[in-house]
């Protein structure tokens, strides 16, 4: 390990490290938009996209996917692989996306 592989791992981890962050961010605020909306569709497609469900083999949500990234590379003694990488700008993309779809969804704060 040279000292420029281990900033560039730093950098991703830290990168990746901000975007569980926001993901868990999105998970709150599904989590308010379903308290003000219990019954809306939208918001119920959103949750189970985003939120993988507590059944045995179910089809991981976009929150698992960023969660399994985070700990894919932080462990490891070599070089961050291109594929983390690239998974990392895929999730980005998603997420943020999946973000805005959300936001109108979720009731302003009471002031």
């Amino acid at each position: 390990m040279t000292q420029t592989v281990l900033e560039a791992q730093r950098a991703h981890n830290l990168r990746v490290r901000d975007l569980v962050s926001d993901a868990n961010h999105a998970a709150a605020m599904v989590q308010e938009a379903k308290r003000a909306s219990p019954d809306n569709p939208s918001v119920m497609a959103l949750e189970a996209e985003f939120i993988t469900p507590p059944i045995r083999y179910s089809r991981p949500g976009l929150q698992a996917h960023i969660r399994y990234l985070y700990s894919m590379t932080l462990d490891a003694d070599q070089a961050v692989g291109r594929d983390a990488m690239e998974r990392y700008g895929e999730l980005r993309k998603a997420l943020d996306a999946f973000t805005a779809r959300l936001r109108p969804l979720v009731p302003a704060p009471a002031r």
